[in-house]
Order: C-alpha cells, then structure tokens, then sequence
C-alpha cells in the first residue's frame, strides 16, 4: 500500500463523515463497491432485490452527487435467477464498466450456473453493450476491472468449476 493511500485511509478515519443515508429496496440489497467519480460524486454497483416476483437479485448501479443525494439508480437483469454486480470503474470518457456475473446462462455447457459479464454505461447510467465471459466452469465472475492508458481494459474472472475447484484467470 502507497503512503498516500494510508494517509488517505487515516484522514478518512479522523475526518467527520460528509453523510450517512440508507439506500434500499424491498429486499437484502447490498453494495459490493463504490467508487469516487470525476465530477466528486459517487458510483455504487451491487445487487438489488428484485421487485418481479421472481425472489431473485438484479444488477444495481447508484450515482450520488458529492453529498449523497440520488444523481440516478439503474437496475439491469438478464432476466434469470440472482444477477450480481462486483466491480465498477469510471473510463476516461466519464462512462462507466460494471462486472460481476449473471445466473443461469443457458449457454454455460455445464448447465444453469453463472457467466461473468461486463456491462458499459455512459454517463448517465444507460446500457451500451454487455459482453459475456466464460471459461467453461460452473461459475464465472468479473471481479476486478482495469482501463490501461490505451483504452483497453484488465479484467479479472474468478471462476469455480463442477468439481468446487476455485481458481483466478
């Protein structure tokens, strides 16, 4: 860890909190990772309990101006069973990139499990195209995201294959 992450962490600690709210829905949401973004607000991937009736989780993304207040809240879903996001970066264009995986893929030859995916945004939350990620196992995650100064991007998988053997890619 650099040292201005620590002092960063540390100033974080003895500073007084800018604000404390609750966002939530009907269910167990949950926020997975939160990231500062280029206009000093905030952006929150994580999973939102949906409200179809299906008692299952949808992607949630969450922008939040400087102080708290709900910029924008965008639900995605693949349309099955416990859609989840992990990671969200903000990409030099001031759109966004959230990972994480989506439930029983039909395509996954193992059967219903989980694909990664990556998902980009613009700025103001709105779906540009999804990608898809599997290296054949029973479940596959986007962990970690990165943008490289060429624009491309460093994803990490996790991904647990049939027989519960867990490995990075």
């Amino acid at each position: 860890m650099s040292i201005s992450k620590i002092n960063l962490l540390i100033l974080f600690f003895v500073s007084h909190s800018l604000f404390a709210k609750i966002y939530s829905g009907p269910g167990e949401d949950s926020g997975k990772k939160i990231i500062n973004t280029f206009d000093g607000g905030y952006i929150l991937c994580g999973n939102y309990w949906s409200t179809n009736g299906s008692n299952s989780t949808d992607v949630y993304v969450l922008k939040l101006d400087s102080i708290g207040n709900t910029e924008w809240i965008k639900i995605y879903s693949s349309g099955n069973y416990d859609d989840k996001a992990m990671a969200i970066i903000q990409l030099a264009d001031s759109g966004y990139i959230v990972g994480g995986h989506f439930a029983e893929d039909p395509l996954n030859p193992f059967g219903a499990g989980e694909v990664g995916f990556i998902l980009r945004m613009n700025n103001i939350g709105d779906s540009l195209w999804t990608k898809t990620y599997s290296v054949g196992a029973w479940s596959d995650e986007i962990c970690y995201i990165d943008e490289k100064p060429n624009g491309n991007l460093v994803l990490c998988n996790y991904t647990d294959d049939i027989q519960d053997n867990n490995n990075l890619f």
